[in-house]
């Protein structure tokens, strides 16, 4: 028999824990309070869970190529939009050329985008930051956006995090999401400008009011740990809700293990379950781990420790740290034909994608 779980281990190891990490290289990541230890009458073999963390603030967030409408008289920039949303990126580029030439403030920001990423010409990160410095001091705040990312990583212009900030700046107060968002993300981390988590919680809290996800997932965590804000846990779950409704899989996960105790949210174990495994589907490790030890234990859901096992050995092969633990834990209460299936499905699993953005993004005015 499978040791049943005697509490549900809740690890307040949450803070924003990997803040800067892939925003600026070579940012440390600061440290979060210490992990809750397990209750003492857990049983040592027993299934263990992660618990609510974030596993890492988001990168800096691009804009895509914009589409819209088009104020040049040769009709090249639609032309460009509608050949960029069939994949012909070589012809979008030469109409994008045209328009550029004269100026044009989107076809100069959507050659960027071209260039940076090599699509329909060789990659070619230098030019891509000349015609994003073009559409940015026309007034595009996309580009403003895409130069500052370019800035804080070094990539086609010298490194220079006080210069991103200031076209991050630029965008931000230009009230584009993203934008604030990446603002946030460096007043958090404290490059370019002196940290500081209340200017963080400013521009994170603007851009979710727009409906930023990455920025509501922020502010879910910024209630939690207290940090830049009051701590509320009721506000961190409303963010995390917020989030988790454009599918987040870090605002599911967080989500549902505050379902699951009631920390800000009414107790809904069944619910909880959900959101878990909708996180877990789309390849977040912590999730997978989570859901195997609802299943191992039937907390939400049918007691399944065949299904429980797949899941462990899923999260094991995603980088969780208790995962191979409780796998071991469950293999030797299980028949061989139960374990060749769960090995089976673990080795063939593949990872929901989140719904994907638009290709060309339509500025509303």
């Amino acid at each position: 028999m499978i040791a049943r779980i005697a509490a549900f281990v809740l690890t307040v190891a949450f803070g924003l824990s990997q803040a800067a990490a892939g925003l600026f290289d070579d940012t440390p990541a600061p440290k979060g309070p210490p992990a809750a230890k397990p209750s003492p009458e857990q049983p040592s073999n027993a299934p263990t869970g992660d618990g609510i963390e974030i596993p890492g603030m988001e990168d800096l967030k691009e804009a895509p190529a914009l589409g819209g409408k088009d104020p040049a008289p040769t009709g090249d920039f639609a032309q460009g939009v509608e050949a960029y949303r069939k994949n012909e990126f070589a012809k979008a580029r030469e109409h994008w050329h045209v328009v550029a030439e004269q100026k044009h403030p989107e076809g100069s920001h959507n050659l960027g985008v071209i260039y940076e990423h090599g699509r329909g010409t060789p990659k070619d990160e230098a030019a891509a930051a000349g015609w994003y410095r073009i559409a940015a001091d026309l007034g595009v705040p996309e580009a403003m956006n895409n130069l500052g990312r370019l800035y804080a990583r070094g990539r086609g212009v010298p490194k220079d995090e006080v210069e991103a900030v200031r076209w991050l700046t630029a965008a931000a107060e230009a009230d584009f999401p993203p934008g604030q968002f990446n603002l946030g993300i460096a007043y958090l981390a404290g490059r370019g400008v002196k940290q500081s988590d209340p200017a963080a919680a400013h521009w994170f809290l603007k851009a979710a009011e727009a409906g930023y996800a990455p920025a509501q997932f922020n502010m879910g965590g910024l209630y939690y740990a207290g940090r830049g804000v009051e701590r509320d846990r009721a506000k961190a779950a409303h963010w995390f809700q917020a989030a988790a409704k454009q599918h987040d899989r870090g605002a599911l996960y967080n989500l549902g293990l505050l379902r699951y105790r009631g920390v800000g949210v009414a107790k809904d174990p069944a619910q909880a379950a959900k959101n878990i495994r909708e996180a877990a589907d789309m390849g977040l490790a912590p999730a997978q781990n989570q859901i195997g030890v609802m299943l191992a234990n039937g907390d939400g859901v049918k007691r399944d420790p065949g299904a429980a096992y797949r899941w462990f050995l899923i999260a094991a092969r995603g980088g969780d740290a208790k995962a191979k633990r409780n796998a071991d834990a469950v293999k030797a209460a299980l028949d061989a034909e139960t374990r060749r299936r769960a090995e089976a499905a673990a080795k063939s699993f593949k990872p929901k994608p989140p719904p994907a953005p638009p290709t060309v993004a339509t500025r509303q005015h």
